[in-house]
């Protein structure tokens, strides 16, 4: 997590939205907050900082343009 908060977030994410698809939603409102918390923890000063190409983690896609807001509107309905 320390090392490359970026990358951790997007595996909380994946862990998210795999545990909403299962209807366990306090597990999936624990590594929503979880990857809003890391995403927080990253340089976000420029464009390039939140852009990356889509990714799929164990079936997920991980969005290209990914911060917070994203984070939050990805997993709707869920209040994070």
């Amino acid at each position: 997590r320390d090392k490359d908060p970026k990358k951790a977030s997007k595996l909380a994410f994946a862990l998210a939205k795999l545990n909403q698809r299962e209807g366990d939603i306090g597990q999936a409102k624990k590594f929503g907050k979880e990857a809003i918390n890391l995403i927080l923890k990253t340089k976000r000063e420029k464009l390039s900082d939140v852009d990356a190409p889509e990714i799929y983690i164990a079936g997920v896609a991980i969005p290209g343009l990914f911060h917070e807001n994203t984070i939050r509107r990805e997993l709707e309905p869920l209040v994070l």
